[in-house]
């Protein structure tokens, strides 16, 4: 499974000049008194062992960058079976615990530990991810599924925790407490890298078709575009990763 990240704040000439992916901490030190829930997100490159099914809201990147699935064999970090910033960024989603911070039941604290719990070493995520796959799914081809309602796509059979399945997604969304829930994120596997990510370790860079030529240009990779007329974005970007990872996965 290859790596996802949508430099989401960047046009492409510029995320074409970076030469890698670095984390915040990185290019700007994070000061003393920064939270256990911004250092976990913080001081690592997140990315999708999965779709790239980045936030739309104040999204302007252009470009999916998708990195060769044996990076993880020289890299340190960790994985978990769905996205820590649903949990631990100030305004959480992640149900039924982002129902708990609201209530002032859970800290963020708290949450960085529930992550901290779920998650593997990146170098043993592979078995984990495998035995995920078929415990959740009866078809595991399901998990790159991408449509145009994010909470019902890929939605597994089970899940582990099973309140992700019970909480988040159609069944979130219609509950009765009117609180937002996450969607496609639940389950979609995150790996956060604590060290950078180099372009020479990308596969794949996705751009609309007309930005074709720049990204040949920009990227040390095999360029593939969204149909002809569809402006690059976080959903147009979204919706084509899960047949591109089929191709790329195949």
């Amino acid at each position: 499974m290859p790596f996802v990240h949508y430099p989401a704040d960047a046009a492409l000439d510029e995320a074409g000049k970076w030469a890698a992916l670095t984390s915040r901490h990185a290019r700007q030190p994070l000061p003393p008194s920064a939270t256990r829930a911004e250092r976990l997100r913080g001081e690592c490159v997140c990315t999708y062992a999965g779709p790239c099914c980045y936030a739309p809201k104040r999204a302007v990147g252009v470009v999916a960058l998708y990195f060769r699935p044996e990076v993880d064999r020289s890299k340190s970090g960790s994985a978990s079976p769905f996205d820590s910033g649903a949990l631990t960024e100030p305004d959480p989603c992640l149900q039924p615990w982002a129902a708990r911070v609201h209530n002032g039941e859970m800290t963020l604290d708290e949450c960085v530990r529930f992550v901290e719990r779920r998650s593997v070493r990146l170098h043993a995520w592979r078995r984990r991810f495998q035995r995920w796959l078929e415990h959740c799914y009866h078809d595991p081809t399901r998990y790159l599924e991408t449509t145009d309602d994010p909470w019902a796509a890929g939605l597994p059979e089970h899940t582990q925790p099973e309140a992700l399945r019970m909480h988040n997604g159609p069944s979130g969304r219609a509950g009765p407490n009117g609180l937002p829930c996450a969607d496609r994120r639940a389950w979609t596997w995150e790996a956060r890298f604590a060290d950078a990510l180099e372009y020479e370790h990308l596969q794949c860079a996705h751009v609309a078709a007309d930005s074709l030529e720049d990204a040949i240009d920009a990227f040390p990779c095999q360029v593939r575009t969204l149909p002809p007329g569809v402006p690059a974005g976080a959903k147009a970007l979204y919706l084509q990763s899960g047949p591109l990872l089929g191709e790329l996965t195949a």
